[in-house]
């Protein structure tokens, strides 16, 4: 398992802005708290993921018909 170095993240140039203020947020927050919203926020990014993969599917499938 790895370890995340906060302090190196937030000054990551590739760590987006977002990122950095919720990590300076949390930290001024109950751990279970913080984590149990991040944990909620991955669901309902990776159900707008799947919705948008589904959307993208139907849209460009090829239709077969007499061939």
């Amino acid at each position: 398992m790895s370890t995340i170095d906060e302090e190196m993240l937030i000054h990551e140039p590739s760590t987006s802005n977002w990122l950095r203020q919720q990590i300076e947020a949390s930290k001024s927050r109950d751990p279970v708290d913080a984590l149990t919203d991040a944990e909620l926020l991955v669901e309902i990014l990776a159900l707008r993921l799947r919705l948008v993969e589904k959307q993208y599917s139907q849209s460009h499938q090829t239709s077969f018909k007499g061939i």
